[in-house]
């Protein structure tokens, strides 16, 4: 028998072929008469002891026929392996071809390079000579590869889908060992596999199969694919819109079936008559989720690949992975995240002049699709912002500026999206955790207007802050019509939506532009007074009724905890007191004490707890990096009671060290202490919280503070509320701690 050290002559290889073959077909031959006895023995229902004796010889046989397989694939050279192969891929049985398939991908899979030895190491002897051993190995089976991409394109006697699938699946462990060695022989059997994803007729799971193949083939051909992407590119998105269309059959067929699990699976079924040609297929969504995930990772090989050179297919691949609702909100990881590796090579690959008009131009089609894809757009412009260099930024942040400010961020106040969307589940994120809204889309801009600011400088980005106060406070829309003054209060909801995230991503750099927001910020904590406003609310129920009023109050409620938001961290970042001098300090003393006993909006805690029964927060149902991911947004939801009494309780705490004089913390204090006077229990409750905040801030030098506090802590001590008198005594407790005296005497 042949060894590895010598050239076979042609009588050898003949025998090698010939043994092959034998033992091949006596599996087979064993396979099928094991299978004959034991439906005969079922049918009818005896158990001769003929039976055990057949199986443990048809045991034994196969033992010994993969023995001698095994023997046969160590000892072989691979120029007669694989001409064995293609003498077997010729026999008329389905069932030997499919068996050569598997012996032919297991040598494959567990092939060593020439240049290393079992153990790793590098051989001795010429680098060179063992370059060419490789490359004229990957030349045979190129050659091999070629006539398995013809099976799997129909092209031959069998056209069995499971010869077809085996033929595919061997190709591709081929591909990704050899291709690399002798891209331009692999080369040809791109035709086949473009024939196949062409081919209507061709079943989705072979289609996603040939797919595969041309994702491995990308990866090494390079620039030789190039001729081959006007064939190519039409019938992979093609084959898109045939798993999107497949995908929502299904899933209108399931929604509307009385009967049935509801459960979502493959079916594909095959009934082979002698000649190997009968077929019946049952197309499901997991089917359709596999055909697609082969087209993303087709995609992202060949951006990875080629790069700008899919510059004309844009708009195309933006269609495929970021406008469509079914895919964004799919619920297949591996479609996630073949998806989530396109957006980002697009964004890698391409620079921004290639990417920013199919980018700007996709937006209607977004809107058009609903929140999901549109903020899905947006993420990757924000991302694609964010990868520009210095001179990228400084030639298209005028217009990327110019996008958001006027085609985006009004998303709020005047929602874009088609009413069917509004509560489809195709908006939601995958898990069906949150549905995305137009607030969600805001936030999204916001995050791409941040990204193009963080590239910019500061004589750049100062024009542009004031473009926003500009269309904030605008009494009129782009298109000329006026803006109520509801819209008005839901601009500024954006304004300080984007004021709190540049605060977050500036700190210090951003505290001087408060001055432009300070009357802002004044006049949305003020308000109208307490009695004006009970009576405009009388007068608006009886008019309106009371949901219109209560929708304006919890606009006006949300916008107020953002203002509290944005000023909570103007004083945490407002390094020695630069803004908030002793006249600001006692410009908004009253206009923020004053939330203390500021009573929450009728319906508030209902709409909050139904929110929150319907669906996780934003920040808890975070998708991982294998998808489109929504930041945390601090204007996407309501504001619960409970998150704008902490809120209030950290930004008077973060005003008291800003203010850092004790006659400025006795003036707050007053104010505070007046508040546990209130009638409501949940005012005092919120006093007492700002006291102990402030205590906590200032420690030993609340001290001076104490004498006026006394008073107003001995009535609260003799609270009626149990809460309120409990939390007092707390209070009095730490107190005597920081002083070192029994405050109980004074009282």
């Amino acid at each position: 028998m042949v060894d590895g050290g010598s050239a076979p002559n042609s009588l050898e290889r003949q025998l090698f072929v010939s043994l092959l073959e034998h033992v091949v077909l006596r599996l087979r031959a064993t396979a099928a008469a094991a299978a004959a006895a034991s439906s005969a023995a079922v049918a009818s229902s005896l158990a001769t002891p003929l039976c055990p004796v057949l199986k443990d010889r048809a045991d034994l046989v196969a033992s010994a026929a993969y023995e001698l397989l095994q023997t046969l694939d160590d000892v072989t050279p691979s120029g007669v392996f694989l001409q064995a192969v293609q003498t077997l891929l010729t026999n008329p049985s389905s069932h030997i071809r499919r068996k050569v398939l598997r012996l032919l991908a297991s040598r494959v899979r567990s092939s060593v390079p020439h240049t290393l030895t079992p153990h790793g190491r590098v051989k001795a002897g010429s680098k060179q000579r063992l370059a060419q051993a490789a490359r004229e190995e990957a030349v045979e089976y190129a050659l091999v590869a070629g006539q398995l991409a013809h099976m799997g394109a129909l092209e031959g006697p069998d056209r069995s889908l499971a010869t077809q699938m085996a033929a595919l699946q061997t190709l591709d462990a081929i591909i990704k060992r050899f291709a690399s060695l002798a891209s331009d022989d692999f080369s040809p059997a791109l035709t086949p596999l473009i024939r196949i994803v062409s081919s209507s007729s061709s079943s989705p799971l072979l289609t996603a199969a040939a797919l595969r193949c041309l994702s491995s083939l990308a990866s090494s051909l390079h620039h030789l694919l190039l001729p081959h992407l006007p064939l190519l590119m039409p019938p992979l998105f093609a084959s898109v819109e045939r798993a999107l269309a497949a995908g929502k059959k299904v899933v209108e067929e399931e929604r509307g079936a009385d009967e049935g699990d509801g459960e979502m699976r493959v079916e594909q079924m095959e009934e082979e008559d002698s000649g190997g040609h009968g077929r019946e297929e049952v197309v499901s969504e997991a089917t359709a989720q596999d055909l697609l995930a082969a087209v993303l990772q087709a995609l992202e090989a060949m951006l990875a690949a080629m790069g700008p050179l899919l510059s004309p297919f844009t708009p195309r691949i933006l269609a495929c992975t970021c406008l469509t609702p079914l895919l964004l909100c799919c619920s297949s990881p591996s479609v996630l995240q073949h998806a989530h590796a396109v957006r980002l090579l697009l964004i890698e690959k391409l620079p921004m002049r290639l990417l920013l008009d199919p980018l700007v131009s996709s937006w209607p089609t977004a809107t058009a699709a609903g929140p999901a894809p549109s903020a899905a757009l947006l993420h990757m412009l924000a991302r694609a912002a964010s990868h520009m260099d210095r001179a990228a930024a400084s030639t298209f942040h005028a217009r990327i500026f110019d996008f958001l400010l006027l085609r985006t961020f009004d998303v709020r106040r005047a929602p874009p999206f088609p009413a069917s969307t509004n509560s489809s589940s195709n908006q939601r994120l995958p898990g069906g955790t949150h549905l995305v809204t137009a607030p969600d889309v805001e936030g999204a801009a916001v995050g791409a207007m941040v990204g193009v600011v963080m590239k910019t400088s500061e004589s750049v980005f100062k024009p542009m802050f004031v473009r926003v106060l500009e269309w904030a406070a605008s009494e009129y829309a782009a298109d000329g019509d006026p803006i109520s003054p509801a819209g008005r209060v839901e601009r500024h909801l954006t304004l300080f939506g984007l004021v709190n995230v540049l605060s977050d991503k500036l700190r210090s750099v951003f505290v001087p532009y408060f001055q432009y927001l300070f009357d802002i910020a004044i006049r949305h904590l003020v308000g109208p007074s307490d009695a004006a406003k009970g009576g405009m609310k009388k007068k608006r129920r009886k008019s309106a009724g009371v949901a219109a009023a209560a929708e304006d109050s919890i606009a006006q409620w949300q916008l107020r905890y953002l203002v509290m938001c944005a000023l909570h961290k103007c004083f945490t970042y407002d390094s020695n007191a630069a803004f908030l001098d002793a006249t600001r300090f006692q410009a908004l003393l009253e206009p923020l004490t004053s939330q203390i006993d500021r009573e929450p909006p009728a319906g508030v805690a209902s709409i909050v707890s139904a929110l929150s029964a319907s669906e996780v927060p934003i920040a808890a149902s975070r998708p991982s990096e294998t998808h489109m991911k929504l930041d945390p947004y601090i204007a996407a939801s309501i504001p619960s009671i409970s998150d704008v009494d902490d809120e209030l309780v950290t930004c008077l705490g973060e005003m008291t060290i800003a203010g850092g004089s004790d006659i400025l913390w006795k003036q707050l204090n007053h104010q505070v202490l007046m508040c546990t006077r209130s009638e409501r229990v949940r005012s005092r409750q919120l006093s007492l919280r700002v006291i102990n905040e402030i205590v906590d801030r200032v420690r030993e030098e609340y001290v001076v503070l104490l004498p006026e506090s006394i008073p107003f802590l001995a009535e609260l001590l003799e609270d009626p509320d149990p809460a309120v008198a409990e939390g007092a005594k707390s209070l009095v407790k730490k107190l005597e701690e920081l002083s070192g005296e029994e405050l109980t005497q004074y009282f």
